[in-house]
């Protein structure tokens, strides 16, 4: 066992496709933990703001202990100067006319960063595991049994139960045996500036016969108020790691002590999802078939894009859906079909049992998206084994340290040719005229004219820088061929230049 793989890591990466809300557990409420200003609205720190207050001093804070008995914090803290952007944790953009009592808050980590935690993102796995193992004979005999024996009890005390013992066969009788503890999922970070808060909507069938869908509406037949949730919005992003054990499943084989019902592995995995995605985009535009009504045409839109999404998706990718919004089936993969959900057994699992001549679940949670009502929750995952990530970190470091070289050389060289420029410009600086004149018939771009006029300054040179500009003017001719053979002018210059050399 020592020479074998522990575990498989895959860095998986998310990428939001519609609104996505994980919910803390927490409502903010309106003029207490969130205050409206203009079209924001600022979430605050209460520990921000107790910590102004107290800066006021004594008499102060027994004045806003009062204020927040009459329910006017924001206009006071305002009225002592204290900004609301300035104690708030977070604010957001709102652009509805009414402001909502209620927000559903986000999970958000120590940081007060939003997240999708990996026990979230394992849910919706695991809805896509169990679903695949039920497809299997002896695992939907199972399940059947299960039915059977419901169906069979006159009494069920607690019907979130009514799976326990169908999930122990199948996953496993304890948590040791407990075949989701060979998939490890990490939790994916978002930025504050991910999230937004939205209006979330219950649309439901009108009438048993399902012509179309409206709104949820309250005891008193009015509207009920949309759902104000913190979400994060689409196209965002985030990277966390899926990983396999190797070694329980390799144990498993040997001495049979887990009796898992599979092998988890990423191809294995992934053919579960894409499965349970089909399954749903199936139920779902089975569902709208023959309705009308507002969100209808959204919806149907939706699926139908997202079916052929789906089939375009690379080998090592997966669209599913997860948190809130994904309703029944989305949690539970909808495991009974249709026909199983008999008026008792849904009286019996507490499945809308007011509501038996509908069928089960009749509503949808929306978000209105550019004018289209979508659902929520769904979101594709990439996945990316860990040493090829890896090596293209190391690959990366290596081309970041080769042009960190190529340009510290470059660098290097261009100091060593303006040192050379800087001490070409001083020498030059220091010489005399008649130095400066040869040193010029020296360089490669001299001109004729310049050549021209050092040659009627030739008699002012010394004895001895005579001779230099004469040698340098002959080279120069010679190499233009136009030291022999040429015109009267030309052959006056060529013999005085022969006879400052003494060639005559």
């Amino acid at each position: 066992m020592s020479n074998h793989i522990i575990r498989t890591v895959y860095q998986c990466n998310l990428q939001i496709l519609t609104s996505v809300h994980v919910g803390s557990g927490e409502k903010l409420v309106e003029n207490f933990d969130f205050f409206p200003q203009g079209s924001k609205i600022h979430i605050i720190n209460s520990s921000t703001m107790f910590a102004a207050v107290e800066k006021l001093g004594a008499d102060k804070i027994m004045e806003f202990t009062r204020v927040v008995e009459d329910g006017d914090i924001a206009a006071w803290l305002q009225k002592q100067g204290i900004r609301l952007d300035n104690i708030a944790s977070h604010s957001f953009n709102f652009s509805e006319k009414k402001t909502p009592r209620k927000i559903h808050a986000h999970i958000r980590d120590a940081f007060g960063n939003p997240l999708i935690p990996g026990s979230s993102l394992k849910g919706a796995l695991r809805t896509a595991i169990i679903r695949k193992l039920v497809g299997t004979a002896n695992n939907y005999s199972l399940l059947n049994f299960e039915i059977l024996a419901i169906k069979k009890r006159d009494k069920w005390p607690r019907p979130q139960e009514a799976d326990k013992y169908f999930l122990k066969k199948l996953l496993g009788d304890d948590p040791k045996t407990n075949l989701l503890r060979t998939l490890t999922v990490g939790d994916f970070t978002f930025s504050s500036q991910n999230v937004s808060i939205h209006e979330a909507y219950v649309y439901r069938m009108d009438s048993p016969s399902g012509s179309s869908m409206t709104r949820k509406k309250n005891k008193r037949g009015r509207l009920m108020a949309p759902i104000v949730v913190e979400k994060l919005s689409e196209s965002f992003a985030s990277q966390g790691t899926v990983s396999f054990d190797e070694f329980l499943p390799e144990k498993n084989n040997e001495k049979k002590c887990f009796k898992f019902k599979a092998r988890l592995s990423l191809p294995w995995l992934l053919d579960a999802c894409r499965s349970l995605t089909r399954h749903t985009i199936e139920t779902e535009l089975q569902f709208l078939e023959g309705k009308a009504g507002k969100p209808v045409d959204g919806l149907r839109g939706f699926y139908t894009r997202l079916s052929e999404q789906i089939e375009k998706l690379s080998e090592n990718e997966v669209i599913i859906q997860t948190a809130w919004g994904s309703g029944w089936r989305g949690m539970t993969g909808q495991l009974l079909e249709s026909d199983d959900l008999t008026d008792d057994l849904r009286k019996k699992l507490q499945l809308a049992g007011k509501y038996l001549s509908f069928p089960f679940p009749k509503s949808r949670r929306l978000t209105l998206v550019n004018g289209t009502d979508n659902p929520m929750g769904w979101i594709k995952l990439s996945f990316i084994p860990m040493e090829k990530v890896k090596k293209a970190e190391r690959d990366k470091q290596h081309q970041q340290i080769s042009s960190q070289k190529e340009r510290q050389q470059r660098e290097a060289e261009e100091e060593r040719r303006q040192e050379a420029k800087a001490k070409k410009l001083a020498e030059w600086k220091a010489m005399s005229p008649e130095e400066k004149d040869i040193a010029r018939l020296s360089m490669p771009d001299v001109l004729g004219e310049e050549v021209g006029a050092i040659f009627n300054r030739i008699d002012s040179f010394s004895p001895e820088k005579k001779i230099e500009v004469a040698i340098k003017i002959k080279e120069w001719r010679i190499k233009k061929n136009i030291w022999a053979g040429q015109k009267k002018v030309q052959l006056k210059k060529v013999r005085k230049i022969k006879e400052i050399l003494n060639e005559v």
